[in-house]
């Protein structure tokens, strides 16, 4: 039998993944899938396997304004990357190590260090070392080069406005900005979120452009409080997502409405 100490070292490291590493709001569909399918310590997250993962999925919550049982829902592609992900960044600590990571070391692990992985990991990809024919490989390099990053942008990652989740009232605003970040990543458009960014480059720019497009249809699809209409409205004339967001974040942040409840 298992020490009791340990099952809650265990369950505490598997509660630090999901509120801090994964920052998923309650009622998330990743908590809803683990919870119904009896997933509770951190060694049963670590015990999916990758070929699982299309498998995962929950039912939602009974809705008061019908009478139909909800049916069984499968996870979003962005939910399952966010949990396949997961599993590579921890099978190559182990590797790194040379061991399984102890508890203690699970609860050091921070939501910063798996999305600088996430972004390295695409890297890595492309990095594979592989032998390949010289006309072979002059085809791919003129293809690489005639393909802009806005093409690749919008050949890459499955997106779709509906991956995010929805504002309605503005007691749930910290719950949604965790969850609009976390699937803004996963979508590899954090970059529209930081106030600060502004490319240079002209094919960044370009890419940019691009992004906050998305972006923008984003927010229109889940701000949906009277406040996130009106920001949103302000920029239907040039899709701005980067300048809402920002000022959807200062209402929420340093109004006086945030403060409240």
């Amino acid at each position: 039998m298992v020490p009791a100490t340990r099952q809650m070292t265990s369950g505490a490291a598997y509660s630090h993944f999901l509120d801090n590493v994964f920052s998923l709001p309650q009622g998330h569909p990743i908590r809803l899938s683990f919870e119904q399918q009896g997933y509770n310590s951190v060694d049963d997250l670590l015990s999916i396997f990758e070929n699982e993962l299309d498998a995962l999925g929950y039912v939602p919550p009974a809705s008061p304004d019908t009478h139909e049982d909800p049916q069984w829902t499968p996870l979003l592609m962005a939910h399952r990357q966010i949990l396949r992900h997961f599993l590579r960044w921890q099978a190559s600590l182990e590797r790194q190590k040379g061991s399984p990571l102890e508890n203690s070391e699970l609860v050091a692990l921070t939501s910063g260090d798996f999305i600088l992985y996430r972004r390295s990991a695409l890297g890595q990809v492309s990095n594979v070392p592989a032998t390949i024919s010289p006309s072979l490989n002059n085809q791919l390099s003129t293809s690489t080069k005639a393909r802009s990053a806005v093409d690749e942008f919008k050949r890459g990652v499955k997106r779709d406005k509906t991956h995010y989740p929805i504002l309605k009232d503005d007691r749930y605003w910290d719950n949604f900005y965790r969850s609009f970040v976390v699937t803004a990543v996963s979508h590899n458009v954090e970059k529209v979120l930081d106030p600060s960014y502004a490319p240079t480059d002209p094919s960044e720019k370009s890419l940019f452009e691009e992004q906050k497009k998305f972006v923008y249809s984003a927010l229109e699809h889940t701000l949906q409080t009277d406040m996130g209409k009106n920001l949103v409205r302000e920029h239907s004339f040039d899709f701005n997502a980067q300048e809402v967001f920002r000022k959807v974040v200062k209402h929420y942040t340093e109004s006086a409405s945030a403060k409240i409840g």
